[in-house]
């Protein structure tokens, strides 16, 4: 899967419109990744966010949105949160929907916060999208698609231990088994 870079270098006219944008990876940045895995002789493995958008609230000084509950969300409402609610009752939008314009900047802003604020991983200079934490025999590289991640380090137990550290903060599935798939990739 590719996605469309919406980055202020890459799509500069679209943030005269609204802050919509999502860093993504590049094609020549996932070569340069696994480049550099292979040169300091890093294992890849690969994980992946479940339901990434609505793990993220949605930005405060967008424009708020209202959702009109219809008889699916009744239903819903109702089995999974035990609440009544009643048709076209209008709810507010707290956390990111797929599809909304903010998701994707919402989604990017919560991963950079849980694995720079809290995991202690650097971006890169070149692009935010890969990831460094350590040096020479503990270095560990990340790269993030959106969701999907890759994580490049010398034994699976520094990438389960990084996955589950995610996990702490969103739903994550771990792919760690070889041989992983990332974007259609073995």
């Amino acid at each position: 899967r590719l996605c469309c870079n919406g980055s202020k270098k890459a799509a500069p006219k679209l943030h005269a419109m609204a802050q919509t944008w999502s860093s993504c990876v590049e094609l020549p940045i996932q070569r340069l990744f696994l480049s550099l895995c292979a040169s300091q002789g890093l294992r890849i493995y690969g994980t992946d966010a479940t339901d990434a958008y609505g793990h993220s609230r949605t930005d405060k000084q967008a424009v708020q949105c209202y959702l009109a509950a219809d008889d699916a969300y009744i239903n819903w409402a109702d089995k999974v949160l035990g609440k009544k609610v009643t048709k076209g009752q209008v709810l507010p939008i707290i956390h990111s929907l797929q599809g909304h314009p903010t998701s994707g900047r919402n989604w990017m802003h919560l991963i950079d916060q849980i694995l720079i604020d809290k995991m202690g991983f650097k971006t890169t200079t070149h692009d935010r999208c890969i990831y460094v934490r350590g040096k020479g025999d503990n270095l560990t590289l990340l790269l993030r698609q959106v969701d999907d991640m890759l994580i490049g380090t010398d034994c699976i137990e520094t990438a389960k231990e990084i996955s589950d550290e995610i996990g702490k903060h969103i739903k994550f599935d771990h792919e760690t088994d070889l041989p992983m798939t990332f974007m259609g990739l073995v």
